[in-house]
C-alpha cells in the first residue's frame, strides 16, 4: 500500500506504521500528545505517542480534516470576490469620475444629467475613494492604492474645480493707474453682522459692493471712517464714489414661468480721479423651481402645492413635475441669460466691472458667452475652490465678480460669513492708465 512512514518508539524497538498518502498534515486525521504535543494517526491500534511513549488520553478525540477545509475554501472564496470587487470599484469609481467631470464640462445646463453632476455636492466623491482605500489595505492590496491617490487627487483638483492662476499679474500698481477693492454679496433674509462686515471693507479697502435679493441695510456701513458710502435707489449698489447716472433695467415677475426674471442695476460711477466707468450687480434666476418640480412636483413658491392642486391661469401647457418640468426651467434661465447679455452690450462705451449671484457654477457652459466677453475675478486670480453657498459648509461658487478687458485683477479670495447664507467674494481690481472710450 503507498502510503508514508511514520516512526513509532516503544519498548520493543523501533517499528514502522505505514499511512495513507491521503494524510498530509498534522491535525487532519491526527491526535495530538497533551504531554510533548507530537501528532499521532487516530489509528485503533496507536494506543502511546509515537514521541515520548505518553499512553493516549482517553478523551483524546480525532481531528477531522473536511469541515477546516470547507470553511478555509470559503474563505478564501470570499476573500478573491471582495478583492475582485475593490479592483472593479478602484477603477470605475476613476472612470466615473472623469466621465461626470466631462458631463459637466461639456454638456453642463444644457443636458438634464450633467445638469444634475453641475449643481450636486462634488465632495461627495471622497467618500467612496476613502472606503475603497480602507477595504484594499485591510485584504493587504496596498498597490491599490495608487489608482486611489489618483482619483481622488483628480476629484480634489479639477473635478471639484480647484483653481490655480497662472496668469496673475505680477506688476504692482503705478501712480497712474487706480486700483480699489471689489465686494458682491446675496445678503439673504437673515441680518448682516455689521461689526465683521465693516471691518472686512475697511480692512479690504472695499469701493464698490454688488448686492443681491434684498436691498442692502442703509445702517450697515454707518460708523466706518473715510468718507461717506452713497447708494444706487434700490440699494443694490453701494459705493465710496459719486453716482454719476442710473439707468433702469426690467425688473419683471415672469408671468409665462412664476418667478422673479433677471434683476440688474446699473450705473456710472466717478473716482476722485475723474475717471468714469460702469458698474453693474446682478442677480439671476435659480434652478431651485426646476429642482423641486423634478423631486416634489410643487413649485418652491408656493404656487402650485400639489399635482391636482388648480393651475394659475395661462399656466396650464407648462410641465409641472418630472424631468419636463426640470428642463422647462432650464431652457428659461438660458432665455434670461441672453437677455443679461444684451443689457450688458448697451454699456460698452466706459470700463464695465460687474457682481453678482448668477445662481451659476463657474464651470457651467452657461457662462461660456459671458467668458468670452468679460474676465471673471477668480479664475484669474483666486487660489483654490472659493465656493461661496452655502456660509456654513460651502460646495459651490455661485457669486462671481468680473468685467471687461480694460480691468486687471491683482487677487480674489472668498470672505468670512457675515450672517448671510452665501459667503462674500472679493478682489481687488487695477484699471491701468486713462481708460480708452470705444465707439
Amino acid at each position: 500500500m503507498e502510503g508514508v512512514i511514520l516512526p513509532s518508539l516503544s519498548r520493543a524497538g523501533r517499528t514502522l506504521i505505514v499511512m495513507p498518502s491521503k494524510v498530509k498534515r498534522p491535525g487532519a486525521e491526527f491526535w495530538r500528545c497533551p504531554k510533548c504535543g507530537t501528532p499521532n494517526p487516530v489509528a485503533s491500534y496507536v494506543t502511546h505517542c509515537l514521541g515520548c511513549s505518553a499512553p493516549r488520553p482517553s478523551s483524546a478525540v480525532p481531528l477531522v480534516a473536511r469541515p477546516p477545509v470547507e470553511k478555509s475554501r470559503s474563505v478564501r472564496r470570499s476573500r478573491r470576490l471582495i478583492r475582485r470587487v475593490v479592483l472593479f470599484g478602484s477603477w470605475a469609481m476613476l472612470v466615473l469620475t472623469l466621465i461626470s467631470w466631462l458631463m459637466i464640462r461639456s454638456r453642463g445646463d444644457i443636458d438634464f444629467i450633467p445638469t444634475l453632476l453641475l449643481f450636486a455636492p462634488r465632495w461627495l466623491a471622497v467618500a467612496p475613494i476613502v472606503l475603497l482605500a480602507v477595504v484594499a489595505g485591510i485584504l493587504r492590496k496596498p498597490r491599490l492604492w495608487i489608482i486611489h491617490a489618483i482619483t481622488l487627487a483628480f476629484v480634489l483638483g479639477p473635478f471639484m474645480d480647484f483653481n490655480i492662476p497662472f496668469d496673475r499679474p505680477e506688476s504692482p500698481p503705478t501712480p497712474n493707474d487706480i486700483s480699489f477693492g471689489v465686494l458682491t454679496l446675496n445678503r439673504g433674509k437673515q441680518p448682516l453682522d455689521s461689526y465683521i462686515f465693516r471691518r472686512l471693507l475697511d480692512r479690504e479697502n472695499i469701493r464698490v459692493i454688488f448686492f443681491q435679493e434684498d436691498p442692502a441695510d442703509p445702517h450697515i456701513l454707518e460708523g466706518l471712517p473715510a468718507d461717506l458710502w452713497s447708494y444706487n435707489k434700490d440699494k443694490t449698489l453701494a459705493t465710496r464714489f459719486k453716482i454719476v447716472r442710473e439707468f433702469d433695467f426690467p425688473d419683471r415677475w415672469e408671468q409665462e414661468y412664476p418667478v422673479w426674471a433677471t434683476r440688474m442695476s446699473r450705473a456710472v460711477l466717478r473716482t476722485p480721479e475723474g475717471v468714469e466707468f460702469h458698474a453693474a450687480s446682478v442677480y439671476m434666476p435659480s434652478m431651485m423651481p426646476g429642482l423641486d418640480r423634478l423631486l416634489r412636483g410643487m413649485d418652491v413658491l408656493g404656487l402650485i402645492q400639489t399635482p391636482d392642486s388648480p393651475v394659475r391661469p395661462g399656466m396650464e401647457h407648462l410641465p409641472r413635475r418630472g424631468v419636463a418640468g426640470f428642463m422647462r426651467q432650464l431652457d428659461w434661465r438660458r432665455k434670461q441669460f441672453r437677455s443679461l447679455l444684451e443689457g450688458l452690450d448697451e454699456f460698452r462705451d466706459k470700463p464695465l466691472l460687474i457682481g453678482g449671484d448668477l445662481n451659476t457654477p463657474a464651470d457651467s457652459r452657461m457662462l461660456d458667452p459671458l467668458k468670452r466677453s468679460f474676465h471673471f475675478a477668480y479664475e484669474d486670480s483666486g487660489f483654490g475652490y472659493g465656493y461661496t453657498r452655502p456660509s456654513e459648509l460651502p460646495w459651490t461658487r455661485i457669486d462671481h465678480l468680473f468685467a471687461d478687458h480694460e480691468w486687471t485683477y491683482t487677487d480674489s479670495r472668498v470672505g468670512p460669513a457675515v450672517g448671510s447664507d452665501h459667503l462674500p467674494l472679493l478682489a481687488h481690481v487695477i484699471l491701468r492708465g486713462v481708460p480708452v472710450v470705444r465707439p
